[in-house]
């Protein structure tokens, strides 16, 4: 009992800073506020698609293989290398523990003889080489592990890293710093090379409603940025050019911010646009945060499709388990919720 007590206690001292980092902040008591809806930037309105319902289809799926909670106690990010071994981060002992794709543990990542290398780890990434990366804005750095789980490098970056993907010899972060743009880009041994990404107006005071995630693609040697709480998806090639922006099928809009003195607050927190991205060919995979429960549609949480190459909306179907996050393989699916990972096959009706 007591080592509950103190495992969510220091689940609570981590989460803590990277709430004040995006700035989800709240005050102890009822204070008057005045409420601003953020806007987007004339050129940088997203290309809104022909109106149009989901196109759904149907999938078979199969467990073949679960990491449960004995495992791993809180599974708080997941990634798959291009071998489908699994690296989840276990948030009861802050590291990274590997497994193989039938779930046979590997190894772990993020210890020392002083204790664990991470404070606060909001971002995991795995590159084409398999090395490992997460990034800890607490710590103030970005740690690369090799694919045996070796600490080979730890870099310092010019700005504060919330979310990392790593694409040939670049390293694209998400910035926890306030300031006017998203996103930056880094060579692989840390120089700061471009920000980029404003989006919308006085950005600097109401950049947290862009809070969201963004996703590498070695073949198409770019990246994408996806809105948690609003429905946009951003393309870029490896060095920043945009290449598209467009609203996901639901057109979310921005959120709210509250307004008390000088701290901010995101209104509509529960609304997930984007629960979690991934990119299988030449498809970018979409969960929703929000469970399907039309009896047409089916039981499950939804999952939409979009052409990676320009943000275009193709088609919808629907996983067998609620979770947090889905990465899309091949013919394999990864999810990963409060009770573990589940690996599954995936078929089509069609074969």
């Amino acid at each position: 009992m007591l080592r509950d007590l103190r495992t969510i206690l220091n689940i609570v001292l981590v989460l803590v800073p990277i709430c004040l980092l995006i700035g989800y902040l709240t005050t102890t008591e009822e204070e008057a506020g005045i409420v601003i809806h953020p806007t987007f930037l004339k050129d940088s309105s997203p290309r809104t698609q022909s109106e149009r319902e989901r196109t759904w289809r149907e999938y078979e799926f199969e467990s073949v293989s679960v990491i449960d909670s004995s495992q791993v106690r809180y599974p708080a990010l997941m990634q798959v290398d291009n071998i489908g071994n699994i690296c989840v981060l276990d948030w009861d002992v802050l590291r990274v523990k590997l497994f193989s794709p039938t779930a046979t543990p590997l190894g772990m990542t993020g210890h020392s003889e002083s204790g664990s290398s991470f404070a606060n780890p909001t971002g995991l990434t795995v590159d084409r080489r398999n090395a490992i990366w997460v990034c800890d804005p607490r710590k103030g750095h970005v740690a690369r592990f090799d694919a045996g789980g070796d600490l080979v490098q730890t870099i310092v970056p010019k700005f504060l890293v919330y979310k990392i993907a790593v694409i040939e010899d670049r390293m694209i972060t998400l910035s926890a710093t306030v300031k006017s743009t998203l996103i930056d880009i880094y060579d692989l041994s840390g120089n700061w090379l471009k920000s980029l990404g404003t989006f919308i107006e006085n950005q600097q005071e109401y950049g947290m409603s862009l809070d969201g995630y963004i996703v590498g693609d070695d073949e198409g040697q770019g990246f994408i940025y996806g809105g948690r709480h609003v429905g946009i998806l951003a393309g870029y090639d490896i060095d920043g050019k945009q290449r598209f922006i467009a609203r996901t099928i639901d057109r979310w809009p921005l959120p709210e911010i509250l307004v008390n003195g000088d701290r901010r607050q995101v209104l509509a927190r529960d609304r997930i646009a984007i629960s979690s991205m991934s990119i299988s060919d030449d498809n970018l995979y979409l969960l929703r945060g929000i469970p399907s429960s039309s009896s047409e549609e089916g039981a499950g949480q939804v999952v939409d499709v979009h052409d990676k190459r320009n943000g275009e909306y193709l088609y919808s179907f629907t996983i067998p388990k609620t979770c947090e996050q889905a990465i899309f393989q091949s013919d394999r699916m990864y999810t990963r919720g409060d009770n573990g990972v589940t690996v599954w096959h995936v078929k089509s009706p069609d074969g």
